[in-house]
């Protein structure tokens, strides 16, 4: 089983956030019913030995478990519950037929709790639908107190063009463009980097925010990222 260091990026969850107002044109498209893609994308809430509380253990997916991206290697990504020591959890990706198609161990540092999950190339196969498993380790010493999420991810041939641009301007409009092509795994991913790379920005903020409150995530949590050096 690989195992793999994962991308300093963390989040805080302090004071609530002051939510600027949501973008119309940013819809996370949702072709297929919730009913369709059976999952668990937040886990927590109640007490727990790992989660009290506030405290949840997040997907960062649509509301109807799916993603949509026409990437090759995309990212999924996770929100951990703060910790004070490293965590791990291993994720699974299974095709259409229950064969495991690609496993790793994740490796967090303390601080880091939004994750990511690079799917490395020819895993995927183009109009394929793959259930992933993403189980969290309260306890590495004890799996069966695991909280397990799960989720959809369907790969579709390319929509859109590639990004023509890479100053910010350029990058949000790119994001607007996965959303309305429905490529809703492109559109998160892409915005969790212009996150990381402008985490001031007022208007990737507000972006942010907006995509929280599509996904159905942002009576969750109001988080910010805080990018570690």
């Amino acid at each position: 089983m690989k195992s793999v260091a994962l991308s300093r990026i963390a989040f805080s969850f302090g004071a609530a956030i002051l939510l600027l107002a949501p973008i119309a044109s940013l819809p996370v498209k949702a072709n297929e019913n919730r009913a369709d893609f059976p999952g668990r994308r937040v886990g927590g809430g109640t007490r727990s030995e790992c989660l009290v509380g506030s405290q949840y253990l997040l997907a960062l997916t649509p509301s109807n478990n799916l993603s949509v991206t026409a990437n090759q290697q995309p990212n999924l990504f996770f929100v951990l519950p703060k910790a004070d020591t490293a965590q791990q959890g291993k994720f699974l990706l299974k095709d259409d037929q229950s064969k495991t198609v690609y496993q790793t161990t994740l490796t967090a540092n303390a601080n880091d709790q939004l994750v990511g999950v690079q799917l490395p190339a020819n895993v995927l196969k183009p109009g394929q639908t793959y259930r992933w498993n993403f189980a969290f380790a309260c306890d590495p010493d004890d799996r069966t107190q695991d909280i397990v999420l799960t989720g959809w991810l369907r790969t579709v041939a390319a929509t859109v063009a590639a990004p023509t641009g890479q100053d910010l301007a350029a990058r949000l409009q790119q994001v607007e463009t996965y959303q309305a092509a429905g490529l809703s795994g492109d559109a998160i991913a892409a915005l969790v980097k212009l996150r990381k790379d402008y985490p001031d920005d007022a208007e990737v903020q507000e972006t942010w925010q907006a995509l929280l409150k599509t996904l159905k995530l942002d009576q969750v949590f109001s988080p910010t990222i805080a990018v570690q050096h």
